[in-house]
């Protein structure tokens, strides 16, 4: 059996008299909002900090913290073990990058998980290989739309401000070469304007996509970000916030879309409230 057919079941949430729920807490914000939730739901918490380090507002509101690195494999998986962890979601942003860094020395967990991967280690690839790992050693991984379910994108125009005509028919064209470049499993992330392509998100992520725009100026442009076709949304949840918004804003952008019922916007009244400021349009496409 291939470690992707064990991609099979369905994870949800666990009974409130189950084990701790463990949360692997990326870079972000997003990281220790699904930690409130998680509090707020009644379970139990332990957070494993990945390249973020100690983070006080993480550790205190766990039972257990540790802190560590991406190739430190088998340091998480007895931090799990040791605290019978069961159940795990992530959130936050980890970087990619870090893989190709030098001060990157894999255990043999992580070196497993990268040969797994095969040779393109786009994130889904990537991610599925880690969450493969984790359900061979007995634990689920909880879908991010599980904990925020409340939170997921709406088919709507968000913002006072609605798109143009010409922006319109550059959101059919960024959606249409978002989802071409998922497929390919290159990033989430494209800024189009006027039918050209301005950037697209690599592994640099899409707030960076956005400072590369913002010293072209080209005002009026609009970013799309898109679910890959092939993403597996338990584990890999497209999210855009404040920092987003403002990166998008310093760039020039006029509008900025994300995929209905396939995204988050963190915080989404206050970065509504700021794009209406800013006199931006937010749609769910």
């Amino acid at each position: 059996m291939t470690f992707l057919n064990l991609l099979r079941k369905k994870e949800t949430l666990p009974g409130l008299g189950e084990a701790t729920v463990g949360l692997v807490a990326g870079w972000g914000e997003l990281a220790l909002e699904v930690a409130k939730v998680i509090r707020r739901k009644g379970y139990k918490l332990s957070v494993i900090s990945l390249e973020r380090g100690e983070d006080e507002s993480l550790s205190e509101i766990a039972e257990h913290f540790h802190a560590t690195t991406l190739d430190r494999g088998l340091e998480i998986l007895d931090f799990l073990k040791k605290n019978e962890i069961r159940h795990l979601v992530l959130a936050g942003k980890v970087p990619k990058k870090r893989l190709h860094q030098n001060g990157f020395q894999p255990d043999a967990m992580t070196q497993e998980i990268l040969q797994n991967a095969g040779d393109r280690k786009g994130d889904d690839r990537l991610l599925k290989a880690v969450w493969a790992a984790l359900k061979i050693n007995g634990i689920s991984v909880i879908p991010l739309q599980s904990v925020l379910e409340d939170d997921l994108t709406p088919k709507a125009i968000l913002t006072r401000r609605k798109p143009t005509p010409k922006e319109k028919r550059d959101l059919e064209f960024g959606y249409e070469i978002a989802k071409t470049m998922g497929r390919l499993d290159i990033g989430q992330t494209v800024v189009v304007k006027d039918g050209a392509v301005i950037a697209v998100e690599a592994m640099e992520g899409t707030d960076e996509t956005l400072r590369r725009v913002k010293e072209l100026n080209i005002p009026g442009n609009i970013v799309v970000k898109a679910a890959k076709p092939q993403q597996d949304l338990r584990f890999d949840l497209p999210v855009i916030g404040m920092n987003t918004l403002e990166s998008a804003h310093q760039a020039g952008c006029s509008v900025l879309a994300v995929e209905k019922g396939k995204s988050l916007i963190f915080n989404r009244r206050e970065v509504v409230d700021k794009a209406d400021e800013y006199q931006m349009t937010i749609i769910g496409i």
